[in-house]
């Protein structure tokens, strides 16, 4: 309560344990956890980037805890064509350059498996394998620009992310090509 009367302090509160929870939380991370503190950190005063990871790695947190929910009227909560446009907006541009390339990695991640773990879902609300393929594509053009021909390329943290993304993305694309071969 003290330190919630700080704004600016609050909000790096906020953000750090943010942070915390997506990333180590008993050491895999908690992403619903995660959310509430995002939001917290992105109302507050934080500097552009820290703002910027807040409300990306927030949005994602988010819907982790909507998807799939049904509330009391009934109606589902979040689409999966929703989901879908946010996670494509939320992973375009330079994002290694706006934060940083972990950031950058744990973005791409996160959509190369949720494809994996979705695809059919995304093509039941009218996302196109072809454009799941396309969002794999974008990942590995952004990080063949904005990350192999920077230093981070050499950190041992980005170079474990860059395997872990390369895995999640050889996962989507077989869920792809299963599910396209179904159809």
């Amino acid at each position: 309560d003290i330190l919630s009367q700080n704004g600016s302090e609050y909000a790096l509160f906020a953000y750090r344990l943010g942070l915390a929870y997506f990333y180590s939380y008993e050491g895999t991370g908690n992403k619903q956890q995660s959310a509430y503190w995002f939001k917290k950190a992105a109302e507050g005063d934080l500097d552009a980037s820290q703002k910027e990871r807040a409300q990306r790695l927030g949005s994602i947190a988010e819907y982790y805890i909507s998807l799939g929910t049904i509330d009391k009227s009934g109606d589902g909560g979040v689409s999966y064509s929703d989901y879908w446009n946010d996670l494509i907006a939320l992973s375009d541009g330079n994002i290694a350059e706006l934060d940083n390339a972990t950031t950058a990695l744990v973005i791409y991640k996160e959509l190369a498996s949720q494809i994996a773990g979705n695809a059919e879902k995304f093509h039941k609300d009218g996302v196109a394998y072809g454009d799941m393929e396309l969002a794999l594509l974008n990942i590995e053009e952004h990080v063949k620009d904005d990350i192999d021909n920077t230093d981070a390329a050499q950190i041992d943290r980005v170079i474990s992310l860059k395997e872990e993304l390369q895995t999640n993305i050889e996962k989507a694309r077989q869920v792809i090509t299963l599910a396209e071969q179904e159809n």
